[in-house]
């Protein structure tokens, strides 16, 4: 699967620290094309094509729906989990890093509706994030992710055709800690 980044927002308050590296970032990341390798459930197995080791944050999980085990039923709900080790390793310098990361963030997905028949077809799947890890890299930070949303399940091919996320991420380290929120949308061209 390829995924080609193509418009790009990121904004914080004008005059904060953030708001120069978010425009920085949001440069980054356009035109830039990722190619994500995945198994039959849809779990990432791999990734490239990302600068700075961005490819790890496609192989964690949490971008897109981890499909069942077994068939399921409108209001049937199954779980996987959000490695952060994972999505963060490459960022850190990958295998060679001294990042580690004590914990997995719980995901708990439900089909919540299909709509339309045949090739057309498409489910909605909510997600529920909610948990809490440790990061040690030089320091301990604990991490606490509160996050829900849906995503939009082209049946046909199983790929993710529209998300809508909102989550708050707790950081704290030292006596000192950040509240982030963030909400993410996706919507696939044709």
């Amino acid at each position: 699967m390829e995924t080609k980044i193509v418009n790009v927002t990121s904004t914080a308050p004008a005059g904060s620290p953030a708001a120069a590296g978010a425009e920085a970032g949001a440069k980054m990341m356009k035109g830039k094309s990722v190619q994500m390798t995945i198994n039959d459930l849809y779990e990432p197995q791999g990734a490239k094509g990302m600068p700075m080791g961005l490819d790890s944050m496609f192989q964690g999980g949490g971008q897109n729906v981890v499909f069942p085990v077994k068939p399921v039923h409108i209001g049937d709900s199954w779980s996987s989990e959000l490695d952060l080790g994972k999505m963060l390793g490459g960022m850190f310098g990958g295998k060679s890093s001294s990042l580690t990361v004590k914990g997995k963030i719980p995901l708990q997905f439900k089909l919540l509706k299909i709509s339309g028949a045949g090739p057309k077809s498409t489910a909605l799947v909510g997600i529920v994030m909610k948990g809490n890890v440790t990061m040690q890299m030089g320091q301990s930070v604990d991490i606490a992710m509160d996050g829900a949303g849906t995503f939009l399940i082209d049946i046909a091919s199983g790929m993710t055709i529209g998300s809508d996320m909102k989550m708050t991420t707790h950081m704290g380290a030292q006596g000192t800690s950040m509240a982030q929120k963030m909400s993410m949308s996706l919507k696939l061209k044709n």
